[in-house]
């Protein structure tokens, strides 16, 4: 079991704008999330073991719903940048921004886990969303350039100026949700293919259907498709197994 720790609310959090846009459930989950994080605002990106630790009895309960409600929670949160998402290794990790100036501990212990990228000093001006990125992150904008490249004015418009679309920021959305976590530089390649027949919405929301069927049906791990043979076969077309079902004829038992 995840060990627990102690943490603290600044009046401040209740009166925050950008918390007042997150649903209530959103708002527990987070102030959850402190508790989980290690001393320098770092833990596991896992929404089974969040969910098992955070809200037991309404996974209890209600394992689909709550195993949704984390998920969703988590993607808005990264949404805000109120967490960051990065991976090491082939293992997602979630950082809180700006634990320093929120959390005082005295005496904390060093991190076991890996550190998340630097995040570059944001550009003054105007703030944009970007729409290539599935959990919505927000992008500095700043003259005509804004990421679209610069000097020959031939970028792509998704902050890459070599031509080639850069969807590393929504493909760790997407591998988070995504239910098996194997074979990612395959998972990489076939994620590229697969913004050529889809938008990273339909990704998005084809990932969180299927991960939501091998949930319901307690479809066992060796069952699960890897990543790479799910969008290779374009998955997010797939009918949920429930529906497919429903559609077959149903036997007739009875004396031959």
């Amino acid at each position: 079991m995840t060990e627990m720790r102690i943490r603290t609310i600044k009046p401040d959090f209740w009166h925050s704008q950008k918390i007042a846009r997150l649903s209530k459930d959103d708002r527990l989950l987070f102030i959850g999330l402190w508790n989980l994080a290690d001393d320098a605002g770092i833990l596991e990106d896992r929404y089974q073991l969040i969910a098992a630790e955070l809200f037991p009895y309404d996974l209890e309960a209600d394992p689909h719903a709550t195993y949704m409600s984390v998920q969703g929670g988590l993607t808005e949160l990264a949404k805000l940048r109120l967490l960051i998402r990065y991976e090491k290794n082939e293992k997602s990790y979630l950082f809180i921004p700006g634990w320093d100036e929120h959390q005082r501990i005295n005496r904390p212990s060093a991190s076991k886990l890996p550190q998340p990228p630097v995040q570059p000093a944001p550009i003054q001006g105007v703030l944009i969303e970007d729409s290539l990125s599935a959990h919505g992150a927000l992008t500095a904008g700043k003259g005509k350039g804004s990421g679209r490249g610069k000097g020959n004015g031939k970028g792509n418009g998704n902050g890459s100026t070599s031509g080639k679309p850069d969807y590393a920021d929504e493909f760790i959305t997407w591998y988070a949700l995504y239910p098996k976590h194997v074979a990612r530089p395959a998972a990489i390649k076939a994620y590229e293919k697969a913004r050529d027949k889809a938008t990273a919405d339909v990704l998005l929301e084809g990932a969180r259907r299927y991960n939501s069927e091998v949930v319901r049906l307690k479809t066992e791990a060796r069952y699960v498709k890897h990543p790479a043979t799910w969008l290779n076969n374009e998955g997010w077309l797939d009918e949920p197994a429930t529906a497919v079902m429903a559609d077959r004829p149903k036997p007739e038992w009875g004396d031959d």
